[in-house]
């Protein structure tokens, strides 16, 4: 069972401040018992074992992002210092502009760098003046593009006009595209990472403007657009999961959509995933509505989009 949020932007643009009505329509999962996910949801509190805790980063932000730049002899160096805390993403070094190079770090790795984590090794790199460490320095649009097979899509797709544009972020084979260009959307971007659900989503809508790692985008590379949709990760919130909530790196990627949401300031977005990311981090679910008490990870992930400008139902 999923859940859906729905929201259009508030009058006067984003202020921080509450938001004019929140309405949430939300029922519990059919047969199970209030006491059963009482116990289910305290016993799936996002607990951090020591991470770095993704959200702490600013909405407008995103998520904790970076890399390491250093010059090409020091680059076996530093690979050899942060493979043991596996910090790195594995696409290697690229360019970083200014002749050095730039080592891009995971999402962890990022947060931990954020929150002034530095192991040792790696400091006392900083220290030489050797590496040092660009907060979030994104890979850019380019690296991500497409390269899969190119089928011809198997659907007439509207190469201009339409009644609204809209982005899809966290994309998978195209769920929400397809419903909404069925009332006249035209989709402008879409981000998805998975390469199967790439593949599948070409061959259903055609390559243009299809994107990978949704993180590695520079915010001003998203193009205008009036409706935002994404479906975020949901593994670190589902109760089949290990419930990290936004301890577990892919919960932060939620921030990448307010980092969206602040620079473009879309008319209204859709986003969805589980239902438990209701009551996960110290909430729970009762048959009796008034008894229900939402987690604390969705109560920041509403402030977060409030913090956008919206209004949230």
């Amino acid at each position: 069972t999923g859940m859906i949020f729905r929201a259009e932007r508030r009058p006067g643009g984003v202020t921080g401040a509450g938001v004019d009505s929140m309405d949430l329509d939300i029922d519990g999962p059919d047969g199970s018992s209030g006491d059963a996910e009482r116990r289910a949801n305290s016993a799936g509190s996002s607990a951090s074992d020591g991470k770095p805790e993704v959200l702490k980063c600013d909405g407008a932000v995103g998520c904790a992002v970076g890399a390491l730049i250093c010059d090409a002899p020091t680059l076996s160096r530093v690979f050899e210092v942060c493979k043991p805390y596996g910090l790195l993403q594995a696409k290697g070094a690229m360019p970083s502009g200014d002749g050095r190079m730039a080592v891009h770090l995971n999402l962890e790795g990022a947060a931990q760098l954020c929150a002034g984590e530095t192991p040792q090794e790696l400091a006392a790199l900083f220290e030489l003046g050797v590496a040092e460490f660009a907060s979030g320095l994104r890979r850019g649009a380019a690296s991500q593009a497409y390269r899969g097979p190119v089928i011809a899509p198997n659907v007439e797709l509207p190469e201009h006009g339409g009644a609204f544009r809209f982005v899809d972020l966290f994309a998978g084979i195209g769920g929400f595209r397809r419903g909404l260009e069925a009332v006249g959307g035209r989709c402008v971007f879409t981000s998805e990472i998975d390469r199967d659900c790439q593949e599948t989503y070409a061959l259903n809508f055609g390559p243009n403007n299809l994107y990978g790692d949704v993180t590695a985008i520079e915010t001003d590379e998203f193009p205008p657009h009036d409706i935002l949709t994404a479906g975020f990760p949901c593994q670190p919130f589902t109760r089949r999961g290990g419930r990290g909530g936004f301890s577990d790196g892919r919960g932060g990627l939620f921030l990448e959509i307010p980092r969206v949401l602040h620079a473009r300031q879309p008319a209204g977005f859709l986003l969805e995933n589980v239902w438990n990311l209701l009551y996960i981090d110290g909430g729970y679910w009762d048959p009796d509505e008034t008894k229900c008490v939402y987690g604390h990870a969705y109560q920041r992930v509403v402030e977060c989009l409030k913090g956008a400008g919206y209004v949230v139902r």
